[in-house]
């Protein structure tokens, strides 16, 4: 067993870049100034509606920018995605494997998970088969924390083949 100086040197974390989430920003602001536009006008209900949906979408786009908000912490047991400050952790021995592919037009690192992690729990298990019907793979990273998918994959990998 490694000693915690040894344990902190393998422990890596990366935070999503601001800049990812300033164009959603701007949208979601647009989108809510717009709308207290047209309450002003003959279509006072849409853009109440449009106005306030918009307006509560900016604040979770801004819960995005505060630190901590959302990471990716790698150490020698396993990883930690943490998005809107909810941490969920996988460890080495639960991930077969991890490959790039898409979702939509994004480039993102997807991962499988081993059949004895999927058996424990009839949540884990339902979790896994709704994403694999989707991109048919068990999980997803969020984003790639800075990095390119290619990169992120195979700093992933590493991690996985130390385990």
């Amino acid at each position: 067993m490694p000693d915690n100086e040894t344990q902190e040197a393998q422990k890596t974390t990366l935070q999503a870049p601001i800049t990812k989430f300033l164009g959603p920003l701007a949208l979601v602001v647009g989108l809510s100034v717009f709308g207290f536009y047209l309450y002003g006008t003959d279509h006072s209900t849409i853009g109440l509606l449009a106005g306030v949906l918009s307006a509560i979408g900016s604040l979770f786009v801004l819960v995005q920018l505060l630190p901590n908000a959302n990471s990716l912490t790698l150490d020698t047991e396993g990883l930690t995605i943490r998005a809107f400050f909810r941490d969920q952790r996988y460890l080495w021995k639960d991930i077969q494997e991890f490959q790039v592919g898409k979702i939509g037009l994004n480039e993102m690192v997807l991962f499988n998970l081993t059949s004895e992690f999927k058996a424990r729990s009839e949540a884990d298990r339902a979790a896994s088969e709704f994403m694999r019907n989707i991109n048919g793979y068990d999980g997803a990273l969020p984003t790639t924390y800075g990095k390119s998918a290619s990169e992120l994959c195979l700093l992933l990998r590493r991690y996985l083949q130390v385990e």
